[in-house]
């Protein structure tokens, strides 16, 4: 026995909540009576029916799936709520599903197009960092070699019967591989004249260190070399002041 909330079926879906119902079954007399007898509470009944029809939901989602490869439908990302309930609802048997899982099973397929649209545009990354590593090889190959200052013009005729080329989708993308190319060679031939510079200037810093460190060890050795040459003098005045005394 579902009274008192027999009057509320229709509006019940496996994703209702009580706080909900309990508004407009509260002020039902049914409602009262039932706190006060043994067995079930409204809350209970409630429970035990919104949890038959989530238990519901593998064979709701199975008729949806039937419908939907009748109807040649595919939820794709852009689909709305609307639009796939009226396909499902159409069809005779798709007025027996539940609402609320028809809801969870809607999400569902549109994650699962969100996912498969996700994978699609990796893969086309995937695909043009190829085409794109393809062509930059084709270009390295040139003779004479392709730098900074070749023009496009000058390239296309002789590499647009290579596969390198064809599998490229446009032309524009073709002339965005060939300046990246160049500007990739033109930043490659900066930094080598900046790390040549470099090492130069701290080579020349090392030189200047080496010097000042050959220095300051030569330096404590005339030190010592004009202090030894003070003391053999003031010894060899010592011993003519001895001379002389004697």
């Amino acid at each position: 026995m579902l009274y008192p909330i027999e009057q509320f079926i229709g509006e019940l879906t496996s994703m209702s909540l009580w706080s909900s119902l309990y508004p407009a079954i509260s002020s039902d007399p049914r409602f009262d009576a039932m706190l006060t007898q043994d067995g079930s509470t409204p809350l209970d009944l409630f429970k035990f029916y919104v949890e038959d029809l989530k238990e519901q939901y593998g064979q709701d989602r199975r008729v949806i799936k039937d419908i939907l490869n009748d109807q040649k439908k595919v939820v794709q990302v852009d689909t709305t709520y609307e639009e796939f309930s009226k396909w499902v609802t159409s069809a005779e048997k798709g007025l027996l599903v539940d609402h609320g899982n028809m809801k969870l099973c809607y999400n569902s397929l549109v994650e699962k197009a969100e996912s498969k649209e996700r994978e699609a545009e990796r893969e086309e990354a995937r695909k043009k960092r190829r085409q794109e590593s393809e062509f930059r090889h084709l270009l390295r190959a040139q003779q004479p070699a392709v730098d900074a200052t070749t023009e496009w013009s000058a390239v296309r005729g002789k590499i647009e019967k290579e596969k390198a080329f064809m599998i490229i989708e446009s032309e524009e993308l073709r002339i965005k591989y060939f300046e990246e190319y160049k500007k990739s060679l033109s930043e490659a031939c900066t930094h080598h004249h900046s790390v040549s510079k470099k090492k130069k200037k701290d080579k020349k810093k090392k030189g200047k260190k080496s010097d000042k460190e050959s220095d300051s060890e030569s330096e404590p050795k005339e030190k010592k070399k004009r202090k030894k040459h003070s003391k053999e003098e003031r010894d060899s005045d010592d011993e003519k002041g001895m001379v002389c005394k004697c």
